[in-house]
């Protein structure tokens, strides 16, 4: 019950983070507007892998993406920084992975 509680709490504060960013109100996300809210959430993300990033999430390339993406986005990032603070004990921001390790770690983000 407990995980099922934190699960629900963090799907809201998702949904609440996206209703604030969609500064337009039409109940999707542009790039800018989904650039702002990871920023605001603590991903200091370069542009290019940005770019790719959220192209992952934007199949049609339509140039936005409504809730539900951005939710498998944000879980996408939050999974990302989990595995990545595996290898990154010392929090120092940088990482290196032998092959094998980096199979291990791209199996894990899902």
């Amino acid at each position: 019950m407990a995980e099922y509680q934190e699960l629900h709490n963090w799907l809201m504060h998702v949904r609440e983070h996206f209703i604030r960013m969609d500064a337009d109100g039409s109940k999707s996300l542009n790039y800018n507007e989904i650039y702002n809210a990871i920023q605001s959430s603590g991903y200091n993300i370069d542009m290019v892998p940005f770019q790719s990033l959220v192209a992952t999430f934007d199949p049609d390339r339509s140039g936005s993406i409504g809730l539900e993406p951005y939710l498998a986005l944000c879980a996408m990032l939050k999974q990302a920084s989990k595995v990545f603070s595996l290898f990154d004990p010392q929090r120092t921001g940088k990482i290196t992975l032998d092959f094998n390790q980096f199979i291990y770690a791209a199996a894990q983000i899902r």
